[in-house]
C-alpha cells in the first residue's frame, strides 16, 4: 500500500508573526518541505487556522 500525506504546521510564539511549513510525504520519504514567514500586525496567526479550515473544507471535503 502506498501512503501520501500533505501536512501544514504552523508554528508560533504567541505574536503576529506565525512560520507555515507546508511538508508532502511519500512512503514516508520527503518528497518537498516549504516554509513561510508570516507576518501581520493587525491579524492574528488564528485567523490562518480559521482560513485553512474553510479552505480544507471547501476543496477536499
Amino acid at each position: 500500500m502506498n501512503k501520501t500525506i500533505i501536512s501544514i504546521e504552523a508554528q508560533d510564539y504567541g505574536s503576529k508573526e506565525v512560520t507555515i511549513i507546508v511538508k508532502g510525504e511519500y512512503n514516508n520519504h520527503i518528497v518537498f518541505e516549504e516554509r513561510f514567514e508570516y507576518k501581520d500586525e493587525k491579524q492574528h496567526p488564528l485567523r490562518l487556522h480559521l482560513l485553512k479550515e474553510c479552505f480544507m473544507d471547501k476543496y477536499f471535503v
